[in-house]
């Protein structure tokens, strides 16, 4: 379906207006590995990301799509995991990584309530993706738990009841 659609003219790059969700994005959080391919083949941009930042490898990632990930890591020219290393309060938050996101918050305690230029907050990554621990450390240093982001208006609350 998907190659009858980009065969036809279908714009590869289309994202969803409230999301900014692409069809490569939606794929690898599926794990639709061909789809992946067929995307990247057609010359999509697989370092599109969407209003919270986050790449195709990234929702790959948060949605434990390991061979989507691990192929759309490739392309950026990283490997699987290695963001792992990084200390900044909304990566750690996003992949539930939490060592790193303790060692930011030890670094700078009001980190926990920061937002990103779309108005997220840590925690709400933290709450979109399941990472529970993540979320726990954030609520425990005083993230609050009401902000709103600037694009949908949710709330970390309404973040972990869509997952």
């Amino acid at each position: 379906m998907c190659q009858l659609l980009i065969g036809r003219g279908a714009h590869v790059d289309a994202a969803h207006v409230g999301t900014g969700w692409t069809a490569l994005m939606y794929a690898a959080h599926n794990g639709y590995i061909n789809v992946v391919k067929t995307l990247v083949a057609a010359r999509c941009n697989p370092h599109a990301r969407n209003v919270l930042g986050a790449t195709a490898a990234d929702i790959a990632a948060a949605s434990a799509q390991l061979e989507a990930e691990t192929y759309l890591a490739a392309l950026a020219g990283s490997r699987p995991g290695t963001a792992k290393a990084a200390v900044d309060v909304f990566e750690a938050a996003k992949r539930g990584d939490y060592d790193a996101l303790r060692m930011a918050l030890d670094k700078d305690p009001a980190a926990a309530n920061r937002t990103d230029e779309h108005g997220a907050s840590p925690l709400m990554f933290a709450a979109m993706r399941g990472h529970l621990a993540a979320a726990e450390l954030l609520v425990d240093r005083g993230a609050n738990l009401d902000v709103q982001d600037g694009v949908s208006q949710w709330t970390a609350l309404m973040n972990a009841a869509s997952v």
